[in-house]
């Protein structure tokens, strides 16, 4: 019922109150999702982060999204997955369980080896009073993507002025998001198990994009429609 990490596992549950957080530093095996450090985030009685992870493996769905870096909460280097070469696990570098905070910090350089990246950590901790503290750190590559998902699908945005919608997805010329079947593959695509449609690093399957520039300080709140409902607002 409380905080503990299982270290040859590579994960770490914190607690505090009603929230709960899992973090995955441990390398991934051969039915593993490219998510090393990913994040896991529990709250009045839901999982408020997304992340569909491993369904059956064949689909289009799974193979060109769910088993993407971009698909989960995590940064996403050079718009590549991780582990574009053999490389998988991290460290635990600092785990606390205090009466005020529970953090835990984790390193995973090896998962874009690839990209030349010499830090990849990320920090989480919980605050009492409902607060999730996320920071990441990156250092090399070229561009730094930080993605995070919630259940709800109504997501108002605040700070950011002249936002623009945009067609397709964030891979120019694709939009497989909008055509996802309900047995997971791609509609028109049919007797292709295992495809990955291009362009193989799943951010082809955004949908509904809008572009802005924002200050400094901006986010969004997400409503969650359920049996009880709930709000996330994210800085």
């Amino acid at each position: 019922t409380g905080s503990w990490v299982a270290g040859m596992k590579g994960m770490a549950m914190l607690r505090a109150g009603e929230q709960a957080a899992l973090v995955r530093f441990g390398p991934s095996l051969n039915h593993g999702d490219p998510d090393d450090l990913g994040l896991l985030y529990y709250a009045n009685g839901y999982e408020l982060s997304y992340d569909i992870g491993y369904g059956l493996g064949s689909t289009h769905a799974h193979v060109g999204w769910a088993s993407s870096t971009v698909s989960h909460c995590l940064v996403t280097v050079d718009e590549s997955n991780q582990f574009e070469e053999p490389g998988s696990g991290g460290s635990l570098l600092f785990f606390a369980d205090m009466p005020g905070v529970k953090v835990i910090e984790a390193t995973s350089e090896l998962s874009y080896a690839a990209s030349d990246v010499s830090e990849y950590r990320r920090t989480v901790a919980l605050l009492a009073g409902g607060y999730l503290v996320d920071i990441f750190r990156v250092a090399g590559g070229t561009s730094h993507d930080y993605g995070f998902g919630s259940i709800g699908t109504h997501l108002e945005p605040f700070g950011v002025d002249a936002l623009v919608s945009q067609e397709g997805s964030l891979a120019e010329g694709f939009d497989w998001g909008r055509k996802v079947g309900m047995d997971g593959d791609i509609m028109g695509h049919p007797g292709k198990p295992y495809w990955n449609p291009p362009p193989g690093n799943g951010y082809g399957f955004f949908f509904d994009v809008r572009k802005g520039a924002p200050p400094a300080s901006w986010g969004g709140t997400w409503t969650i429609d359920g049996a009880v409902p709930t709000s996330m607002r994210m800085h």
